[in-house]
């Protein structure tokens, strides 16, 4: 029931949404795209944010649902077929 869906961990809400979609969430952190040189800059702090980052994978009808911010630096997030 659709009740029983709000009873459940948001993963596992996630996790059922994708698994009927036949999709798979798939991730990449800025540091694998960009050049060493904006690399530094982003971690020596000279670089205020990273919207001039463009995201991309190589999977066919990907969809990006949101960039954010880590520990580990800027971090994208797809949507793409399984």
């Amino acid at each position: 029931a659709a009740s029983d869906v709000y009873k459940r961990q948001p993963i596992q809400v996630i996790e059922t949404w994708l698994d009927r979609h036949q999709s798979r969430l798939t991730g990449v952190f800025m540091e694998n795209q960009v050049s060493d040189d904006i690399w530094q800059d982003w971690c020596d702090e000279k670089l205020d944010d990273y919207t001039f980052w463009k995201p991309k994978i190589e999977l066919l009808n990907a969809v990006l649902l949101y960039v954010i911010d880590t520990e580990d630096g800027p971090f994208a997030t797809f949507i793409t077929p399984r």
